[in-house]
């Protein structure tokens, strides 16, 4: 992968595109569009690959229909358009890359005790614990069955096997570092970036550079197709991160972050930047074991949202979606296009830069500053 100091001294020169000289006149609007139509084959290979009897098929049907926004296999399907590959191989590979996102989903949901997701229970809420395990791996062995479905010789399919085998690595060891630092403050703001790029980053730079890697695409083009996804994908969990202190994230409620002691760029950042009272405070209260009373926790979402952090997070977002733009414009500008186009989709911000002003929350009342004691 490309370094720090290769993003500053890269130029701005494109790369000169493989020969798509087949292709027909596009641009990044019709393969997004394209990309869109093809989906509902994506998600029919989906069902297919899940297809099994008993309690695992039910499971894995919940899972599937659920729903989610699909972004990995839309990504994927438009850059393949622009690759002007072949639409089959390309849909097998979608169905894979959604197959491993949503078993890495059914085992965060179990790890984290989220009860809801997509408007609806979770798979271990909903059918326990046991099946969701056994889901989640399911799931995992069905990404590689879809991967064998692709036409290709053996060797590009081997290469294509071990890119989906090492970004599987990377998520899970970085929900592993997720897992260790819960309730805790011992992270660095780069603990947390290392955390989101091996987590949100990989994810969402497996199926764009997988595509680029079933075509052949030169490696460096391939470089900064990754860094430019992995980089979307982090200002894509800062952005999760402020939706879930707002309460924007599926209905839920504001905080769960803050109640489930999960470390988050909002959290970390507040307690850098507090004040010795108030980190004592804030530590007492995220690393209790103990369900936090209402009050307090709105009283702590309060003094996040309140607080020069939202700000800082924004700058931190801003700078992952300038690292990306950068390694988009080294591409060829159909490519380029197609993945400038999704980044803004993508990011389209639900959070008013408003909310960088000290406004009230729109939690109601305004609670008194319920602490517990602190640890000595």
């Amino acid at each position: 992968m490309l370094s720090a100091s290769d993003n500053n001294r890269m130029v701005s020169r494109p790369i000169q595109q493989a020969d798509f000289s087949s292709h027909p006149p596009l641009n990044a609007d019709q393969c997004w569009l394209t990309a869109k139509q093809r989906l509902s084959a994506v998600v029919i290979l989906l069902r297919e690959y899940t297809s099994a009897p008993g309690l695992i098929g039910r499971a894995a049907a919940y899972q599937i229909e659920s729903g989610g926004k699909r972004w990995r296999p839309l990504f994927l399907l438009a850059v393949g358009e622009a690759l002007n590959g072949s639409p089959g191989d390309f849909q097998k590979m979608a169905a894979a890359t959604e197959l491993l996102h949503n078993a890495s989903l059914v085992h965060d949901d179990l790890q984290d005790n989220d009860t809801m997701r997509r408007g609806k229970e979770t798979v271990w809420y909903r059918f326990g614990p046991e099946t969701a395990i056994n889901l989640g791996d399911f799931l995992i062995s069905s990404t590689y069955l879809a991967l064998s479905q692709i036409e290709a010789p053996g060797d590009k399919l081997a290469r294509l096997v071990s890119h989906f085998a090492q970004a599987t690595h990377q998520i899970i060891a970085g929900q592993s570092m997720e897992i260790q630092a819960s309730r805790q403050f011992g992270l660095t703001i780069e603990d947390y970036r290392d955390i989101v790029r091996s987590k949100s980053g990989v994810l969402m730079a497996l199926p764009v550079v997988g595509a680029m890697m079933l075509v052949q695409a030169p490696r460096e083009m391939c470089e900064h197709a990754r860094e430019a996804m992995v980089s979307l994908g982090t200002a894509y969990q800062i952005k999760d991160d402020l939706d879930d202190l707002f309460g924007l994230k599926d209905g839920r409620p504001a905080g769960v972050d803050l109640r489930e002691g999960r470390i988050s760029l909002p959290n970390l950042l507040f307690h850098a930047e507090a004040g010795e009272r108030d980190r004592q405070a804030f530590e007492a209260f995220f690393e209790s074991p103990e369900p936090p009373a209402a009050g307090e926790l709105r009283y702590w979402v309060d003094r996040l949202r309140q607080s020069p952090v939202i700000a800082a997070c924004w700058t931190e977002f801003e700078a992952a979606v300038n690292r990306a733009s950068r390694h988009i414009n080294a591409l060829p500008e159909l490519l380029g296009g197609v993945l400038d186009h999704g980044k803004q989709i993508l990011l389209a911000t639900t959070i008013s830069r408003k909310t960088e002003a000290a406004e009230p929350s729109a939690v109601t009342g305004t609670p008194s500053p319920v602490r517990r004691p602190i640890k000595h």
